[in-house]
């Protein structure tokens, strides 16, 4: 899959991580991230130690989200798989969370 969407209210000091995505000769990145509380998304690439091993995950990029303050983002894409994690900031419930992300060949459009 090379799409991400989760709208999963976190609890407090919550944690989301999308499943492992193929690159797929995509070469970018690109989403759009939104919450009633602070919190940070990571954007993280790896390289699979052997084919179908475990992944060793380096964070490529990190965002502060700020409450009620929707961002895009645009990442390149540098490794065969990449994923997303959001974590909430302060220990406060979501009432809103919105993630969308995809990889996609046709540049940055930034």
């Amino acid at each position: 899959m090379r799409y991400v969407e989760t709208h999963e209210l976190l609890e407090e000091d919550g944690e989301f991580i999308s499943g492992d995505q193929m690159s797929n000769g995509s070469d970018h990145i690109v989403g759009v991230v939104s919450s009633d509380v602070d919190g940070t998304l990571y954007i993280e690439q790896g390289y699979p130690e052997y084919v179908g091993g475990p992944v060793h995950w380096t964070v490529t990029k990190q965002i502060e989200v700020k409450e009620d303050e929707g961002q895009g983002f645009v990442e390149p894409i540098v490794a065969p798989k990449w994923r997303l994690r959001y974590a909430n900031s302060v220990s406060e419930a979501q009432t809103s969370f919105d993630l969308h992300a995809r990889a996609t060949s046709a540049g940055p459009r930034e």
